[in-house]
């Protein structure tokens, strides 16, 4: 066919042309991106900046036309001015070579069908502007579905360098060798858009694909934190009939001291008394911190440890914790807890002691815990104290869920034993609550 007198029937306008075709590319590409204020004026005043592409000459070096390139380059500009983009300069970068691939991917197919029709340059030029206009709407009409039903958004990250560097240095290929073809056929066509599809594919196929690993490795935590949550549920209750028991059995004796001091001597009267304050000492579990979900777990713990016979000393502000959930408040100190007590059991006399503090200094919470362990522990790669008991599948969680909480807090974690007395310290920075 006479490609020359066809283009020349398309290309109408010039490069400015070519320029409202990467303008629209971009509008597609960047569909879901965050528009900055007085969106549709910026456009309109990017399309009229772009007009003086239409006189824009050729500028041939090497064979190349690099007018094309002078395009390209006030593409970047019209987006840096439209979207705001998370890691600007590099996601506008990713954007624009996304934008040229996908005006790649139109253009060799509106070539291709343009092959297929007999004589296609006999046809008036409305026709042939008429197809023109139904590819490129069509092309970028399902690209625009794509990314609007697939939530994509044009991201950066150091991992998307390699990609980004990839779908460059294909469609920049494709760029020169296209302007080296001499007649262009179905098999270059074809090739230049697969090319071109590929590039296009890279580079917005690999956000969709890194959202669906991270949904997928989110899942995968939740799916074990519910575990966990049902496990703790399960020891809550439990836990809570230790606790009913405990009261229900001190207020029992309470009661029977106080009937029978009715019929004892001063002496003995006095001896009872002195019994039955140490009884009311129960009420020195019931912890007052300042946050009722600190409240609940310190006292619940608290009436354990006395029932094991463990003596459990703490300071706590809890009021630092204000900007974390009930939920996770609880699991961080049950967990917390529950292995020293786990620990403590081990040991006999004023061995079987837990101290746990927990203050506030520059907006960072620091909660430091320590009871004995006369014993060897052995640390895995992360930090994490390997589980004594022979059950690795289901032992084990407490730390860890201690350790994923601390990090959705973007805090830090440490564990260490030494002089047989083992340590656990936490940092969080206190951040505000976000409604």
């Amino acid at each position: 066919m006479n490609e020359n007198g066809l283009i020349q029937q398309i290309i109408i306008l010039g490069g400015y042309g070519f320029y409202i075709e990467l303008f629209f590319a971009m509008i597609v590409i960047l569909s879901r991106a965050y528009k900055r204020k007085y969106f549709l004026l910026r456009a309109l005043i990017c399309l009229l900046v772009g007009f003086p592409c239409y006189y824009l000459p050729a500028l041939r070096l090497g064979g190349f036309d690099y007018k094309y390139l002078l395009i390209m380059v006030l593409q970047f500009f019209a987006g840096l001015f439209l979207y705001i983009l998370s890691g600007q300069i590099s996601c506008n970068m990713f954007s624009v070579v996304g934008c040229w691939a996908l005006q790649h991917v139109a253009w060799n197919l509106l070539g291709i069908l343009y092959d297929l029709i007999p004589n296609v340059t006999l046809m008036p030029q409305i026709g042939i502007l008429a197809i023109y206009y139904s590819v490129f709407l069509i092309v970028y009409f399902v690209t625009f579905y794509f990314i609007y039903m697939l939530k994509i958004k044009i991201t950066y990250s150091k991992r998307q360098l390699l990609s980004f560097l990839f779908a460059t240095i294909i469609i920049l290929t494709t760029m020169f060798l296209s302007q080296k073809i001499g007649q262009w056929s179905i098999p270059t066509r074809m090739y230049s858009l697969l090319v071109a599809f590929l590039s296009l594919m890279i580079l917005i196929g690999y956000p969709y694909l890194s959202d669906l690993v991270i949904k997928e490795r989110n899942l995968a935590n939740e799916k074990i934190n519910l575990e966990r949550m049902l496990t703790l549920q399960a020891e809550q209750q439990q836990l809570s009939k230790e606790t009913t028991d405990i009261l229900n059995m001190k207020f029992h004796d309470m009661k029977n001291q106080i009937i029978a001091m009715k019929n004892m001597n001063e002496e003995d009267r006095i001896e009872n008394a002195l019994e039955l304050e140490k009884s009311i000492d129960i009420y020195s579990d019931i912890a007052k911190t300042g946050n009722e979900a600190v409240d609940i777990v310190i006292t619940q713990k608290s009436l354990l440890c006395t029932s094991k016979g463990i003596r459990f000393t703490y300071i706590l502000d809890g009021k630092a914790l204000s900007f974390m959930a009930k939920s996770d408040i609880t699991s961080l100190f049950g967990n917390i807890i529950d292995n020293a007590i786990e620990g403590c059991e081990k040991e006999e006399g004023e061995y079987r002691l837990i101290k746990l503090r927990m203050f506030v200094q520059n907006s960072l919470v620091f909660i430091q815990q320590e009871n004995y362990f006369h014993g060897d522990i052995a640390f895995d790669k992360n930090g994490l104290p390997l589980s004594s008991k022979g059950d690795f599948i289901n032992h084990g969680y407490g730390t860890k869920s201690i350790r994923y909480i601390v990090e959705k807090y973007h805090g830090q974690m440490s564990m260490n034993h030494q002089d047989d007395i083992f340590s656990l310290s936490l940092v969080l920075p206190q951040v505000q609550n976000e409604e």
